[in-house]
């Protein structure tokens, strides 16, 4: 006896609860495509400044846009670019759509 207590019974033997598991790991980015791929998404009056950028902006959207969704991102690479470095401006409506996509 412990404390007038028996040791013996449910309390004693049961195991004590186990701690939650935590979240499983996000699965790794997949590698941006090699570089010669790249390039042939290249416009020829690109400067090589904009291309570095849409080159990023494409890299680090591409995991978003699988398969056939791939000329959806071209589309607004190209029209982020043309907005960046064009100031070209869109309707609303229009704009809403990849903006919302591409959360800015």
């Amino acid at each position: 006896m412990a404390g007038g207590r028996l040791l013996l019974g449910g309390d004693f033997l049961s195991p004590p609860p186990l701690p939650p598991l935590p979240p499983p790991p996000l699965p790794p980015l997949p590698p941006p495509p090699p570089e010669p791929v790249l390039e042939q998404w290249r416009y020829s009056h690109e400067s090589d400044w904009q291309w570095a950028l849409r080159r990023s902006f494409i890299c680090r959207h591409l995991h978003s846009y699988p398969g056939a969704a791939l000329d959806q991102l071209l589309a607004l690479s190209a029209a982020w670019t043309n907005h960046v470095f064009l100031g070209c401006s869109f309707h609303i409506e229009e704009r809403e759509g990849p903006m919302k996509t591409l959360g800015s």
